[in-house]
């Protein structure tokens, strides 16, 4: 176990999650992934603990893969649905918090490599999503005018489907398998 993710258990042991308890899109009572096999820390969860009275935004999930920190983002919805300044503001207010936590248990973030991901709602349309796969796959598109970020406190910036998202676990992340 690394360093970054030692401090986190340390801290946050109450907030260890599976990507289905952070997938859940409460609005619509439904799981974006229905994997149990993997921890994750739900990082809403920590956010709540850390800012009891006013929280800001947070994406919903931290996948811990040895030097490679996962920033997860669920959205049960289509990527024409998604609002861009929701997930800007996701990234950024959790980009403070987690500079915060490196900070005070002394951890260098550039011995790291942060990677936010948006995991969105499959396409019903084959055609639609092979389009967007070829895309992906071409020039990994980055959606939701997230490119901006790139670089600035994220290496890598992932926004694809869940199918994309099972189907490339395995050679993005090192443990496990996962089953949306």
């Amino acid at each position: 176990m690394d360093k970054f993710e030692f401090k986190l258990n340390e801290s946050f042991s109450d907030c260890v999650s599976t990507f289905k308890q952070t997938s859940f899109d409460e609005e619509h009572s439904q799981y974006l992934c229905n994997d149990q096999s993997n921890n994750v820390f739900d990082f809403d969860e920590i956010v709540k603990s850390k800012y009891p009275h006013k929280q800001p935004k947070s994406f919903d999930a931290i996948l811990c893969d040895g030097k490679n920190i996962f920033c997860v983002e669920f959205k049960n919805s289509l990527p024409s649905d998604i609002d861009n300044s929701n997930i800007q503001g996701k990234l950024i207010n959790s980009q403070s918090v987690i500079e915060d936590f490196c900070l005070k248990n002394h951890i260098n973030k550039s011995d790291y490599k942060f990677i936010y991901c948006v995991v969105f709602k499959p396409f019903n349309s084959p055609y639609k999503a092979n389009r967007l796969f070829k895309a992906r796959v071409a020039g990994n598109e980055i959606m939701f005018n997230l490119e901006q970020y790139k670089g600035v406190f994220f290496d890598e910036i992932l926004t694809n489907d869940k199918d994309f998202f099972e189907r490339n676990y395995n050679r993005i992340i090192s443990r496990g398998n996962l089953n949306c």
